[in-house]
């Protein structure tokens, strides 16, 4: 009896990964408001802390594979433009990244798909920043890059019968990040985790 039972377990683990699914995929524009802690070293003897918030502005192209079973996977790329002006000076350039995400989708039918997922991904900023005090000439470029972690909700609503309404909401916080600038080597920067971020989206989908 052990072993059949064990063995029903397994044909259903089975039948869950190879249940037949559909894939929807989005076009969405999104806003995301960040706001994370960013440790400042000088020659490794100094430090200073600064809170920044980061406004990125963007597009986002996303796949999400629904199980007949509703396990739900998502994947999302996204790019566009990042500025603040909490940091050293004003600070504005491109913002790109990728989330993976593993969920459950409790609505699921041929015209609404509502689902719920955990991610982790990364995030990367170009943001070019003016020297205070000098000519327009003295440039420099910041790059940030953060590992995140967070939770979404996604919904996907049927409007013809090729394209529907895609929306959805993530929220995120900082696990680990660096940044890298131009212009003194003996200056790093680390983003300290448990920052917070939030980044609606709407847009269209098809395959629905």
């Amino acid at each position: 009896m052990k072993k059949l039972i064990m063995a029903l377990a397994a044909a259903l683990m089975i039948s869950a990964v190879f249940a037949e699914s559909k894939k929807v995929k989005s076009l969405s524009f999104t806003f995301a408001s960040e706001k994370f802690t960013v440790k400042e070293e000088f020659g490794g003897s100094l430090s200073a802390e600064a809170k920044i918030k980061f406004t990125n502005l963007g597009l986002s192209y996303s796949t999400m594979k629904i199980k007949d079973t509703g396990f739900s996977t998502m994947s999302d790329i996204y790019i566009g433009r990042s500025s603040t002006s909490d940091f050293l000076s004003d600070l504005a350039g491109l913002n790109a990244g990728l989330k993976l995400g593993l969920g459950y989708a409790p609505i699921n039918n041929e015209k609404t798909i509502l689902a719920l997922h955990g991610f982790a991904g990364f995030d990367t900023k170009l943001l070019l920043g003016e020297k205070q005090g000098y000519s327009d000439d003295e440039a420099y470029l910041m790059t940030f890059i953060d590992l995140l972690a967070g939770i979404d909700v996604r919904l996907a609503q049927k409007l013809t019968n090729s394209l529907g309404l895609y929306a959805g909401l993530d929220l995120y916080t900082n696990l680990w990040g660096t940044a890298y600038w131009t212009e003194d080597s003996d200056t790093t920067f680390k983003t300290k985790a448990g920052g917070f971020g939030i980044q609606p989206r709407i847009g269209l989908c098809w395959n629905l």
